[in-house]
C-alpha cells in the first residue's frame, strides 16, 4: 500500500497542472529506510522501525517544525552502528 502511495505522489508531482508548494518529499524517509534494508511492519497499533517501536498516535502528536533525526548518511550510519552494538 505504501509503495502505491509513493508512486501516486510521484505521478501527481510530475503531472499536476496546479503548482504544488515546495515541500520535502513525504516518502523520502521511507525510501531511505527501505534502501538501507529496514522494515516497516505495523501490528497491534504500533509501527516498528527495527529495533524501535512507535505507537500509532494521531499525526498531530508527531508534527514538529524540526525533524526527529537527520536523514544524512553519516547520521544514519551512526544509528546503524549503535544498533549493532
Amino acid at each position: 500500500m505504501l509503495c502505491l502511495r509513493m508512486v501516486r505522489w510521484a505521478l501527481m508531482k510530475d503531472e499536476s497542472s496546479v503548482p504544488l508548494p515546495q515541500l520535502p518529499d513525504p516518502y523520502e524517509p521511507l525510501i531511505i529506510l527501505y534502501e538501507r534494508g529496514g522494515e516497516f511492519p505495523v501490528e497491534h497499533g504500533y509501527a516498528t522501525f527495527l529495533p524501535w517501536r512507535l505507537p500509532l498516535e494521531p499525526r498531530e502528536k508527531y508534527l514538529t517544525s524540526e525533524p526527529g533525526i537527520s536523514l544524512e548518511s553519516a547520521a544514519l550510519d551512526a544509528l546503524d552502528e549503535e544498533k549493532s552494538i
